[in-house]
């Protein structure tokens, strides 16, 4: 995926949190880059979030949600 802004190459990859124990943290699917997002979070109730994209020469991240089921409504 490319940056909407700076149009260069972005990498996917996940954010871990770990509950406010440790910092949030997006890590490149290749393994190969790690970057803090928030120091401290006790915001975030999910463990993990994934499909997420990190452009290093704007400092952006960008989700990608997949299909979700139709609610009922």
């Amino acid at each position: 995926m490319d940056c909407p802004y700076c149009m260069k190459p972005m990498k996917s990859g996940s954010i871990r949190c770990h509950n406010g124990f440790m910092p949030m943290t997006w890590r490149s699917d290749d393994d190969e880059e790690t970057r803090v997002v928030e120091t401290w979070s006790q915001s975030l109730l999910v463990n993990l979030m994934k499909d997420l994209y990190s452009c290093n020469a704007c400092e952006v991240m960008i989700r990608k949600f997949s299909k979700t089921k139709k609610q009922k409504g």
